[in-house]
């Protein structure tokens, strides 16, 4: 049995009547354990559900959900399976006093394994833990092994009790589930022999072993390591013997290493470390396997990017572990560049110099290292040190300076939601006033943030009360509206424990007329990942609510992530997001001419040949400040017609054109009319989501020809596609430049129909006045009711209907709706989606 926490409004939780204390039994007749349980069985569409009401009423749902509509169900946190082990070298022992709460929590656990990537040892696995694991697929999963040698294993585990876990690997292997697996290296224990014997038995297992590691043990100075010590460098050559024997054999019978050095063996022995092919895809990582050549790998990768850092003095920080490797990277690194760099070693303040690696560097360390250092222009911090809310596992946070030219992102929303909280929790620092008193941020506060080498001007605003007359509210909004006005994007903070609020449905006006990107922050969701009381926002109309706890810090590194893909480039700010455009249709339409016209230059390959270009080339063009940028593609042939493989990579490119595309334009040839391929192409593009424009091109050829012709033309083609019935048709002349512009008038207009969102209320308006006009129609011996409807998403717009019986409602009715909603909106050229949605209780 599991419990529930809390129920977010409109969820298929909530209309499910589940409330907070609910007991959730069984599903589909077996019991519920957990969250996997819960997650698993309840991802069918169809199950049944038993519970029990906080009155201890039990009651049984037959659910039937509808594609899309979370369950909304927070569950309380469960238990996580706490280790049983009591390893000297165990690094939550070895830390000192006053960290985080969490860091001294010594799980092991396998759903944590699977979910997280956590190395577990599998001591405190049960025979119905192993049916879950199969059954539910949780692989691969990450297992200390340590040794194979039960005995062994017990004295590094501190646990008598132990099982083999060689038997447990194999039951478990042959049953599918696949392992990667780790070893410890203690001298004079798990070494030599015992090291041989360990990868012998894991080598045997054949496939489900994928990877094995060999780690050199770490311990801090605050260790109780008894008889464990940190090995030699002799030691460590000697293991490191070992591994390169079952790599090699590995490499000849499996045809990959399989068996793996950590960065620290190699360095400790003072070998070479290997290229970077040799570590795959860096599968154990994060376990200090192949760090060094990943990171070679990143900056070939990103070579195109450090071309901008040229003339640049940037310091690199890094552990000892790394400190001596490095110097040759950097030197690669600066000829590729053209940049300056300064490597800082540092050694570790909080866990003493044994600890050599990055990852744990304390951020006091590296703030003092770098508080001195005026003469660099960037400091370049190791990822692995801080967790996703930039903060260092000795609580300090990563900070940033301003940079002329740098975007601007406005926090905004009402008072007390927490604004001032997530402003200093993006910067790192408390230059806000925080307090529980609504209103304290009166003014704007500045401040220069950065996350992944974006830098840009954070401004929080004071709390906004829209219908307030009084002097100091009118001032405050004032600040906030020309906060927005200066803003290259906003954050909308919310809060998820007082529900939606009749100002965060007016603020959410003020964001739309904006036309700014945006984010909606539910924030104060400090159960995360289980708290979906966010899922309530969906009210407000401005897409998907992301959740996030200012106050602890959680999911606010994923947020920066989307807050960074908002911005425009520096130097580039104030501008709104390019719209897309394909230009499709058969060969020789005159596709290229057309862009040409509308660009001024000829950029694109015009020749009479049908075919001439054959990639899909991204072209802009500013119009009225809107940026647009044409992805004009090789016509679109019928099968029969692609015969070599370089008409057949262009079409794939199309249709991959097609799908990237805002806005389509099906070009067609006005002398040789629409073919069933033109139509197959609108068909799909219409499909896809794209809003589409039909542009006729050369018109200007057409000789006999009156007001009527293009009416009757498209009277005809509604009558083969009846969608063309709400798409705009331009008939153009590529060659004269006739109605060219009025096509730019055209995309801006269709693609801000894609993305129009409709305020909730305004919605079920339109839907109660359209079934009042015609009811929808009702079958022998029963009652079809729409309850209620809301907007669900844009580009393109998606509309969601609740119905007591939506496999009654005939397609007929589905398309008088449609056309209602398209009536009361207005979606020029945008394709418009109806789902209805049903909930089917039964006690």
């Amino acid at each position: 049995m599991i419990r529930v926490q809390a129920v977010a409004p409109g969820s298929l939780g909530a209309a499910l009547g589940l409330t907070r204390g609910t007991e959730l039994l069984a599903v589909n007749s077996r019991p519920l354990e957990d969250f996997l349980d819960w997650e698993f069985l309840t991802a069918d569409e169809h199950f049944m559900l038993h519970v029990k009401s906080p009155a201890r009423e039990e009651i049984e749902y037959d659910v039937l959900r509808p594609e899309g509509w979370p369950m909304g169900v927070t569950l309380e946190p469960p238990r996580i399976r706490r280790c049983a082990n009591h390893c000297d070298f165990c690094f939550v022992d070895g830390n000192p006093e006053d960290l985080r709460r969490p860091l001294y929590i010594r799980d092991d656990d396998y759903r944590l394994s699977f979910r997280y990537g956590n190395f577990a040892t599998l001591t405190n696995l049960k025979p119905w833990d192993v049916e879950r694991i199969v059954e539910y697929r949780l692989s691969p999963l990450y297992v200390s092994v340590h040794a194979t040698d039960p005995t062994v294993r017990r004295w590094l585990l501190r646990n008598p009790e132990a099982p083999d876990v060689v038997p447990q690997l194999a039951q478990l292997g042959n049953r599918g589930i696949k392992f990667h697996t780790q070893v410890v290296l203690v001298p004079g224990v798990n070494d030599g022999a015992v090291l041989t014997s360990t990868l012998t038995d894991l080598y045997s297992l054949g496939e489900p072993i994928l990877s094995v590691s060999v780690v050199p043990v770490a311990l801090t100075e605050f260790s109780k390591h008894h008889l464990v010590r940190q090995p030699t460098g002799d030691e460590c050559r000697r293991a490191l013997a070992t591994v390169s024997d079952f790599a090699a054999r590995a490499v000849a019978e499996r045809g990959f290493p399989w068996c793996y050095g950590a960065d620290d063996l190699y360095l400790q022995a003072g070998e070479l470390l290997p290229p970077a092919e040799w570590y795959g895809d860096f599968e154990q990582r994060e376990n200090g396997v192949g760090a060094v050549r990943y990171l070679e790998t990143r900056i070939a990768a990103a070579r195109e990017d450090l071309g901008q850092l040229a003339g640049r003095r940037i310091g690199i920080v890094t552990g000892t572990a790394m400190g001596a490797l490095l110097p040759q990277v950097l030197a690669g690194l600066a000829e590729l560049t053209g940049a300056a760099y300064q490597l800082i070693v540092l050694e570790n303040a909080l866990f003493g110099p044994a600890v050599t690696t990055a990852g744990l560097l304390p951020g006091a360390g590296i703030r003092a290292a770098l508080r001195d250092r005026g003469d660099l222009d960037l400091a370049l911090l190791p990822a692995e040190a801080v967790n996703d809310d930039m903060q260092f596992i000795d609580d300090v946070r990563v900070g940033g300076e301003g940079m002329k030219g740098a975007p601007t992102v406005a926090i905004i929303g009402r008072p007390n939601v927490g604004k001032s909280t997530l402003f200093n929790r993006i910067i790192g620092r408390r230059d806000a006033i925080v307090d529980a008193e609504p209103g304290v941020t009166r003014d704007r506060h500045f401040a220069a943030a950065e996350w992944n080498g974006q830098r840009f001007w954070l401004v929080d605003t004071g709390g906004l009360v829209p219908q307030a007359s009084d002097p100091l509210s009118q001032a405050v909004r004032a600040q906030v509206e020309l906060a927005i006005a200066e803003s290259d994007a906003l954050l909308f903070v919310v809060d998820v424990s007082a529900g939606v609020h009749p100002a965060d449905r007016e603020i959410a006006e003020l964001v739309r007329k904006s036309r700014r990107p945006f984010l909606l922050v539910a924030n104060k969701a400090d159960e995360l990942p289980v708290d979906t009381r966010h899922l309530a926002f969906y009210e407000l109309g401005l897409g998907d609510p992301f959740p996030v706890s200012a106050a602890v810090g959680k999911s606010s590194g994923d947020l920066l992530d989307r807050v960074v893909e908002l911005l425009p480039p520096w130097g580039a700010t104030g501008a709104e997001p390019a719209i897309h455009v394909a230009v499709v249709g058969r060969p020789n339409v005159g596709k290229s001419s057309l862009v040409n016209r509308l660009l001024g230059q000829d950029r694109l390959v015009v020749a009479a040949e049908p075919g001439t270009t054959r990639d899909a080339i991204d072209t802009p063009l500013v119009y009225h400040g809107r940026t647009i940028v044409f992805i004009d593609t090789a016509g679109l042939r019928k099968r029969s017609k692609v015969s070599d493989d370089i008409e057949f990579y262009s079409t794939l490119r199309t249709a991959r054109a097609i799908e990237r595309a805002h806005v389509c334009i099906l070009v067609v040839d006005a002398s040789d009319g629409m073919h069933a391929q033109d139509l197959k192409i609108a068909t799909e593009a219409w499909e896809r989501g794209a809003g589409l424009i039909v542009a006729v091109n050369k018109w200007d050829l057409i000789e006999e020809k009156d007001a009527n012709t293009a009416v009757r033309g498209e009277r005809e083609l509604q009558d083969k596609a009846p969608f063309l019935a709400f798409i705009p048709f331009l008939y153009v002349s590529a060659k004269t430049g006739q109605r060219v512009t009025k096509l730019l008038e055209l995309i801006v207009e269709v693609a801000e129909a894609r993305d129009k969102r409709v305020p909730t209320a305004e919605v079920n308006r339109v839907l109660e006045e359209l079934v009042q006009r015609q009811q929808p129609p009702q079958p022998v011996g029963a009652s079809v009711r729409l309850l209620y409807a809301s907007q669900i998403g844009t580009a393109p717009p998606r509309f969601a209907v609740v119905s007591n019986r939506p496999e009654a409602i005939p397609e007929s009715y589905t398309r008088y709706l449609l056309n209602g909603f398209r009536e009361a909106w207005e979606f020029t050229g945008a394709p418009v989606n109806i789902k209805f949605r049903r909930k089917r209780v039964r006690s």
